[in-house]
């Protein structure tokens, strides 16, 4: 029972920290509540809203380019979506 209760806290804790990355939001909050709603994330139609909301992350992931943000700033950010 607890290993069910951890399961969806984490995923909850992972949609605050992808909006906290500035991952567009509806992406986050499909995270979050997909966790919650994963609770039972073993049985077949309770895994469906939090596969999506991964998936979803996936998709803008790939879509997405990493822009510099300085020639001595080591970090990236995400911003323009990449041509095909």
């Amino acid at each position: 029972m607890t290993s069910y209760w951890l399961f969806a806290v984490g995923w909850v804790l992972y949609g605050v920290a992808t909006l906290r990355a500035r991952v567009p939001m509806a992406i986050s909050v499909a995270i979050a509540v997909g966790g919650l709603l994963g609770y039972q994330a073993l049985l077949s139609p309770w895994a469906v809203p939090l596969g999506l909301a991964v998936g979803a992350l996936g998709i803008w992931t790939i879509r997405t380019r990493a822009a510099r943000t300085g020639p001595s700033a080591g970090g990236t950010a995400m911003t323009e979506p990449v041509a095909w």
